[in-house]
């Protein structure tokens, strides 16, 4: 679901924002079977995981009743959660729950036009006239009267409203563009359901238009409650985005590309970790409409600026790491996202997991790309095609060594999994080229990886690997005043582990197994 975040001084409607509490590892537990990284950067020893535990059996009702009560949470309470993955795993367990609670999932999930349908979510009034206009792949449902009608409607259902055609236009061009050109599988087909008398075209994907934007939502995707085991999906999108301070028309665009993704995700797997299922439709956003860039209003929350928090975090930050998702197709191309999906779909995973296993099949790994990613985001226009509009990561120190001072640190910190630090050195005038700067990581965690980026005064940057081996690594670097404006010196804790199914906010709603992970940062001027 895309909502509305009020970032970048934008009016909030609604904020849709999770407080998570980090939760703290357990100490001689297994992971979750993920095989060893045996992918490094050079001269990086692999990190080898412990040995697979076998993960805690589950009640299929009890998970069943924790979806209903998922959704049920959202909708009384917006900032609690994320309604499109919250309703895709009440679809996904609905068989599951008890007679009384499946009636109540069912109205939760029933389409719009449905008398039966939930008045929490989109419904349209009782004795409402309801328009169908159809294409090549889509069918648009509105209504002409009460405050669901979309402009330029005159309760005619002869002529179509222009903004229900462009609609429909910008979802078959979403639908063109993610499964035409790249190659994705098309949404579950629902045969002939929601066709007005006439069309006979099976599987049109159908889209309902409402006043959801007076909720602070732009749409949402959910899936059909009564389907039986294919289980397709439908769209709900505001009637007209003027909620929203972005032209109506960009709003539309990334929230079609965004929403239809969902459905698409749904084709390989109906619920899957949430923080992936978002930030991977926001991802999207910028491969279809490239040119709308709302996206970036998510950018400060997320893991490229606030480096403290990891990459699956979920509410606000979720949206704004579909940065690195673009940092690792720029690398690998777009292809990647397309094969993670796959990698999901056809084998039992955490996203994690997917995420490394196709690295792996591109010769790198999940702690190679989080390092550089880490490293990256301290000078962003020069790793992203658009990176001089996106913010910095944030520094946790800056330094001046010169002759007066020689040294900074050591200093410590405790980094939770697929986290990272900064520590900047600017060289004080008057130093030669004669000077170099020593910057030394030392950590007991075989998850902690680092790297060093030297930033000339002449605009370009260049990293170095810092090789870490029994706990401790160090390099030297240029530092002088004439060549280099400043030295970064970064260090992230790359783990994957996790014990799954505990309740946790994570991946696989598990706890990380190697969160506060102990790191050391110094540095000292040398010749």
């Amino acid at each position: 679901m895309r909502v509305y975040s009020g970032l970048a001084g934008l009016t909030t409607a609604t904020t849709l924002a999770l407080v998570l509490t980090t939760l703290s590892a357990s100490p001689g537990v297994a992971d979750d079977g993920t095989p060893a990284d045996t992918s490094s950067l050079p001269g990086q020893p692999a990190v080898t995981d412990p040995p697979a535990d076998e993960p805690p059996a589950t009640d299929p009702v009890a998970e069943a009743l924790a979806a209903l009560d998922d959704v049920e949470q959202v909708l009384a309470e917006p900032e609690s959660g994320e309604l499109t993955t919250a309703l895709a795993s009440l679809g996904a367990n609905l068989t599951e729950l008890p007679t009384a609670e499946r009636r109540t999932a069912e109205r939760l999930l029933a389409r719009p036009t449905d008398p039966s349908a939930s008045t929490k979510l989109l419904r349209y009034p009782a004795g409402a006239e309801i328009f169908t206009t159809c294409g090549a792949q889509v069918c648009l449902h509105w209504t002409e009267t009460t405050q669901h009608a979309p402009p330029g409607s005159d309760g005619n259902g002869a002529t179509v409203p222009p903004w229900v055609q462009r609609t429909q236009q910008v979802v078959e061009e979403s639908w063109d563009r993610i499964v035409g050109d790249l190659g994705y599988r098309r949404p579950v087909g629902d045969g002939t359901r929601g066709n007005p008398a006439g069309v006979t075209t099976p599987d049109l994907v159908d889209v309902y238009l409402g006043n959801i934007g007076a909720k602070g939502m732009y749409g949402y995707a959910t899936l059909d409650a009564a389907s039986g085991g294919r289980q397709p999906g439908y769209l709900v999108l505001d009637d007209d985005f003027a909620e929203f301070t972005l032209p109506p028309e960009s709003s539309l665009k990334v929230t079609a590309a965004h929403e239809f993704f969902h459905l698409v995700q749904f084709g390989y797997l109906k619920s899957a970790d949430s923080w992936l299922m978002e930030a991977t439709a926001t991802w999207i956003e910028e491969v279809v409409y490239d040119e709308v860039n709302d996206n970036r209003q998510y950018l400060r929350l997320s893991s490229l600026r606030r480096t403290r928090t990891p990459l699956d975090r979920l509410g606000f930050a979720a949206y704004g790491n579909w940065v690195f998702f673009g940092f690792l197709t720029q690398r690998h191309g777009d292809a990647l996202v397309r094969s993670l999906w796959t990698r999901l779909g056809r084998k039992k995973t955490t996203s994690l997991q997917a995420i490394e296993r196709t690295l792996r099949a591109r010769n790198s790994s999940l702690s190679a790309e989080f390092l550089r990613f880490a490293v990256a985001n301290n000078a962003p226009r020069h790793y992203y095609a658009e990176g001089a509009a996106y913010p910095k990561a944030r520094v946790a120190r800056t330094a001046t060594l010169g002759r007066s001072k020689r040294t900074a640190g050591p200093q410590s910190a405790r980094l939770d999994h697929l986290t990272s630090i900064n520590h900047a050195f600017r060289p004080a005038s008057g130093l030669n080229k004669t000077w170099r700067l020593r910057v030394v990581v030392t950590s007991p965690s075989s998850d902690i990886r680092a790297r060093v980026l030297v930033h000339r005064t002449n605009g370009t940057v260049k990293e170095r690997t810092i090789t870490i081996r029994k706990g401790r690594g160090a390099a030297r670097v240029a530092f002088n005043t004439r060549g280099v404006s400043k030295v970064t010196l970064t260090a992230a804790n790359t783990s994957r582990a996790f014990r799954c199914r505990t309740g946790g906010p994570w991946t696989c709603q598990g706890t990380p197994l190697r969160d506060h992970q102990k790191v050391t940062l110094q540095a000292s001027l040398v010749k």
